[in-house]
């Protein structure tokens, strides 16, 4: 079964890195993922973002206001 991955920013750099970290981890497990991005305030609030980018993996926040190691990545990736 895939992840279900939801990414939260507005386009800026560190949104931008935070795409490329996901996109090497899922490259670098060889899996398969459900990827949303959402770049709207309202996405932000119903979802409980307080700072971006951010990222939601199988409906828990696992990062908020930082680009995480691609290490980090696929540790969130690979746990059940």
């Amino acid at each position: 079964m895939n992840k279900k991955l939801l990414v939260f920013g507005v386009g800026s750099s560190l949104d931008k890195d935070l795409m490329k970290a996901i996109e090497e981890a899922v490259n670098e497990l060889n899996i398969k993922v459900d990827l949303k991005t959402f770049s709207d305030i309202q996405s932000f609030l119903s979802y409980k973002i307080s700072a971006i980018p951010a990222l939601i993996v199988e409906d828990e926040i696992v990062v908020h206001g930082r680009v995480p190691s691609v290490s980090e990545l696929k540790a969130y990736l690979t746990t059940d």
